[in-house]
């Protein structure tokens, strides 16, 4: 995933977090709120320190941002984050991608690849 689409601020997680949409499922916690001002998609990925030490953290931020490049339209005017919980190792990787899909297609239609 590309740095100009992602959202490394403080202040832009937790005004996500405070105001927008939130998904929720047994793996993940998903925020979105549109944004107007940028034009595209942008992603934050967050992984607490609960779930393990920094390789493990960094393997979970790692195959987020590769469903999130699989799965989400840049083209989309919104700001997503994704949070890990601790369910997300237990599954593999495909899993953990159909139940992505499943949980936005209910939601966002509008952030998934056409």
């Amino acid at each position: 995933m590309k740095v100009k689409f992602r959202i490394k601020k403080n202040t832009d997680f937790d005004r996500i977090i405070k105001s927008g949409i939130h998904l929720k499922s047994d793996i993940l916690n998903i925020h979105v709120l549109k944004n107007e001002n940028v034009g595209h998609l942008r992603v934050g990925v967050s992984a607490s320190t609960k779930l393990g030490n920094a390789v493990v953290r960094n393997k979970i931020k790692r195959q987020i941002r590769a469903l999130v490049n699989e799965i989400f339209d840049f083209d989309a005017c919104f700001d997503v984050i994704v949070i890990a919980k601790k369910n997300f190792l237990d599954n593999e990787y495909k899993t953990n991608k159909a139940l992505l899909v499943n949980l936005l297609k209910n939601k966002e239609r509008q952030l998934l690849k056409k």
